[in-house]
């Protein structure tokens, strides 16, 4: 109820905008909090799909260069190879992913979309997410991951 003793609805439409109903709809913008976005294109912090420069997009569970919603088409493990010898089926539509997940951001074995991801911990701190990246890039160049040295807070 508001100030004025009218109810008020509130309902999200499919863009991520408030539906304010009383007697009648008015569209609203959600008020935007300071995080970090994530893009859904190849999953690491700080850039939407729009601003995103990665040369091919990733599955959020695997880190692979394949949709995530093609994943058990996909990937090997799930896909399965009937022409392989024994044959290997296909992992059942009820049943689990097989593999472990691999996240793209700190390289765990979680999902990127994992709340439990220290990327997930820091979402509103671009500073942090900033840093860890630069750490990720020399890791890299020295042929490590950012695992191996396990300095994620």
């Amino acid at each position: 109820m508001n100030s004025s003793g009218k109810v008020v609805e509130f309902q999200w439409n499919s863009t991520g905008k408030a539906l304010e109903s009383v007697g009648h709809r008015k569209d609203l913008t959600a008020t935007a909090n300071a995080g970090a976005p994530l893009c859904q294109r190849c999953w690491c912090w700080g850039h939407t799909i729009g601003g995103c420069k990665a040369p091919q997009l990733r599955c959020s569970h695997c880190s692979s260069p394949h949709k995530s919603e093609s994943h058990r088409h996909a990937c090997g493990l799930c896909k399965g190879n009937l022409k392989a010898k024994p044959p290997v089926p296909p992992t059942a539509a009820d049943q689990p992913c097989p593999h472990l997940a691999r996240c793209s951001n700190c390289r765990e074995r979680h999902p990127a979309t994992d709340r439990k991801c220290p990327f997930w911990r820091h979402c509103y701190d671009p500073q942090w997410i900033n840093a860890k990246y630069a750490e990720v890039r020399v890791h890299r160049a020295h042929g490590r991951t950012i695992s191996n040295n396990r300095n994620i807070a």
